[in-house]
């Protein structure tokens, strides 16, 4: 009778668990995932752009203007009904009329957040909101298009998130697109 006991005591446990799963599985099927971000200078403010991935394979690009970092993100997820996965963020892009103190800040920022990946690609360009704002042919996300270009070379390795606080000097990959074709430039952008 004890053995019975004891075996019904784990089945219980076991099914409150695969129910626990079950739950957090069908609140990422609920969610959207983040495929890139862009900061721009917007007067004396951040523009923040998002890029993101719905269930149906549709890209958005969401917008929201602030003090700082993490004030234009809630602006964004407040006006997301679904949850935001920023762990498949691919690209970072930073518009180069940010000065350096502001990149410094918002790479602070999403170094210390605790769901974004540290692994991801940092990269510039004039404008962040315009080079997200592209629709590659392929119709893949631009930030992961980003991202797969620069992970064919080594030498760009050191252009993640997490080798950037590393160096004293950073040099960021420069970018820009035109009418549906994503350019590499042959510069660097200095953020030290």
């Amino acid at each position: 009778m004890k053995i019975l006991k004891i075996f019904l005591a784990f089945i219980i446990i076991f099914s409150l668990c695969s129910c626990a799963s079950l739950t957090e599985m069908r609140e990422v099927e609920d969610a959207v995932l983040v495929c890139a971000l862009g900061f721009d200078r917007s007067g004396d403010y951040i523009k923040t752009s998002m890029e993101i991935a719905f269930k149906s394979d549709k890209t958005t690009i969401l917008t929201a203007i602030g003090e700082n970092t993490e004030e234009c993100i809630k602006k964004i997820e407040n006006n997301v009904p679904e949850k935001l996965i920023f762990s498949h963020c691919g690209t970072v892009v930073i518009g180069q009329s940010l000065t350096h103190k502001t990149v410094s800040a918002i790479l602070d920022y999403l170094f210390i957040k605790e769901d974004f990946p540290l692994n991801c690609y940092v990269v510039s360009a004039d404008s962040a909101n315009n080079l997200l704002n592209c629709k590659m042919p392929s119709n893949e996300p631009i930030g992961y298009s980003i991202a797969k270009l620069l992970s064919q070379k080594s030498q760009d390795a050191d252009s993640r998130i997490f080798s950037l606080f590393r160096n004293e000097e950073k040099l960021l990959p420069c970018f820009k697109a035109n009418e549906k074709t994503l350019i590499r430039e042959e510069k660097k952008w200095k953020i030290n």
